[in-house]
């Protein structure tokens, strides 16, 4: 007999079948672990060497809300940048704090520095892109810089990205920075959401001008031209992922796009708390994923990485402990091994890349469990059409829409 089960062959036959659906699901995790490693491509690193007169003149426009205790930070590792002529435009989006008498003060020591306050957000738009579209109407430079406040750029950062940016000959150029993560929380979910994006959105494909897959950031670069070409940010103010939305209304204009992996010379700081990780995260996923069943596919992709082999070796023990146990147990046991060992690889490579401690993979099936109950809410959220909550603004999770397809 292989396996008690039911006492019975056709409890026998579904057993084989459920191992004949692993052995399956465990060829196709290969594949996609083996292909995980495109994404993590050749990083930019940093250039010290000075910029020449020819240098393309340049703006960094970074928009703030309620980020007093931040925007200092960001923005004086903006203003330490030794690039010629650079010029700085922080945009305080309907601040509740004293995020604007900071920039204020910070101008004084600092010429390169403007303020733009914006009073009044539309019903129907989202701030940001409201924002930054207000801010950029008269910029005559050469190159625009977005930059969310809570990025910080270490030295020579503008000259590494400006001379990359000139190489790849792009009009779009979006960054990913290393994550600076600092709580337990972070450690363990931060990780696993930047692998969850990366299944969904292959920086390898945003190139592609054939392919309509974008990646967004809140760090990106482009040409004021092309900028304006698409109707600066009008045409993404409507939209809830506008980072993400603007690449892909480039792309179908005929712009040029790109995505890059830049971990040395920018980090981003993330939600903090337990409490605005989780909404952070969740109106992150209800922008970036677009139907239930990207929902599902994820929850399912999240739970068989992270829970499923311990779950199986769990169940394999206790088969064993009952005395049940036969080649079917054991053939169980083997896979789950070889499971188990592919997901700890593969969670040893985004780890090391988010700049977490190894130690942090052996959480991985906590972290498995809590992010599963963050997807599930946001699915809830998005299915129910609720508002999201995210630093005093509502977001409709109805108006979660994509741009019009005709950009003039």
């Amino acid at each position: 007999m292989l396996i008690h089960i039911g006492g019975n062959a056709y409890n026998a036959h579904a057993m084989w079948f459920l191992l004949l659906a692993y052995v399956i699901a465990l060829i196709i995790f290969a594949l996609q672990v083996r292909s995980s490693a495109r994404v993590v491509h050749s990083e930019l690193g940093l250039d010290a060497s000075p910029m020449g007169d020819d240098a393309p003149s340049l703006v960094v426009v970074v928009p703030f809300k309620d980020e007093g205790a931040l925007i200092a930070y960001c923005l004086e590792s903006v203003l330490q940048q030794e690039y010629p002529g650079l010029q700085v435009i922080a945009v305080n989006d309907r601040s509740s704090d004293a995020g604007g008498d900071v920039v204020r003060q910070l101008s004084r020591k600092y010429p390169a520095l403007q303020l733009r306050e914006i009073e009044e957000l539309p019903g129907d738009m989202f701030g940001k892109p409201h924002a930054l579209h207000q801010a950029t109407a008269d910029i005559k430079s050469d190159l625009i810089i977005f930059l969310d406040s809570d990025f910080h750029m270490a030295p020579g950062c503008v000259r590494s990205l400006v001379r990359k940016f000139t190489q790849e000959k792009v009009d779009w150029l979006a960054v990913m920075a290393r994550p600076d993560l600092v709580t337990l929380w972070e450690r363990m979910l931060v990780p696993m959401f930047g692998a969850m994006v990366y299944a969904w959105r292959d920086p390898a494909r945003i190139a592609d001008p054939a392919s309509d897959e974008a990646l967004g950031s809140g760090f990106m670069i482009a040409r004021r031209e092309a900028y304006e070409a698409l109707g600066r940010h009008e045409s993404v103010v409507r939209s809830y992922d506008e980072d993400s939305e603007l690449l892909r209304v480039a792309k179908r204009a005929g712009q040029r796009v790109s995505y890059l992996m830049a971990p040395r010379i920018a980090t981003v700081k993330f939600y903090g708390g337990f409490g605005n990780l989780v909404r952070g995260l969740t109106r992150t996923l209800i922008g970036g994923l677009k139907n239930l069943w990207q929902f599902a596919l994820t929850i399912v992709g999240v739970q068989f990485v992270a829970v499923t082999p311990v779950g199986v070796l769990i169940g394999v023990a206790l088969i064993a402990a009952l005395g049940s146990a036969g080649l079917l147990t054991a053939l169980f046991a083997g896979l789950a091994i070889i499971h188990t060992a592919m997901s700890f690889h593969l969670a040893v490579s985004v780890y090391r890349v988010s700049g977490v401690p190894i130690a942090f993979c052996l959480l991985q099936p906590l972290a498995g469990c809590v992010m599963t109950i963050i997807i599930v809410r946001s699915a809830i959220l998005r299915m129910r059409k609720q508002a999201v909550s995210w630093r005093g603004t509502q977001y409709d999770a109805s108006t979660v829409v994509r741009s019009p397809e005709a950009v003039s």
